[in-house]
């Protein structure tokens, strides 16, 4: 769809002087422009959208890196200890791919 047809229909009547059809391609306009808006109106929504949930991820594995690094530092497990550090590692490799896909 090319978003630039109903103003250049409405140029092109106005230079060519054509009153009846400046009326009706100003109509055209009003309505593409009213569209825009709707349209801009639901993808603004949607980021924020997005932008809160990845927000809750990044700060719940902030939480998570933490409380693994705590729970390591209770730990006598040497093999758990292990475990929980490699997958707090995994996490933190993860919060800047997640910022940056989006």
């Amino acid at each position: 769809m090319d978003v630039f047809k109903p103003l250049n229909s409405l140029v092109k009547a106005a230079k060519e002087g054509d009153r009846a059809q400046v009326e009706v391609a100003a109509r055209k306009f009003e309505e593409h422009a009213n569209t825009m808006l709707k349209v801009e109106g639901r993808a603004v929504a949607l980021i924020l959208k997005v932008h809160t949930h990845i927000h809750a991820c990044t700060h719940a594995c902030t939480h998570a890196r933490q409380a693994s690094r705590m729970l390591c530092s209770l730990s006598r497990d040497v093999d758990g200890i292990q475990i929980t550090k490699m997958a707090a590692k995994h996490v933190s490799t993860l919060i800047p791919q997640v910022w940056l896909s989006c």
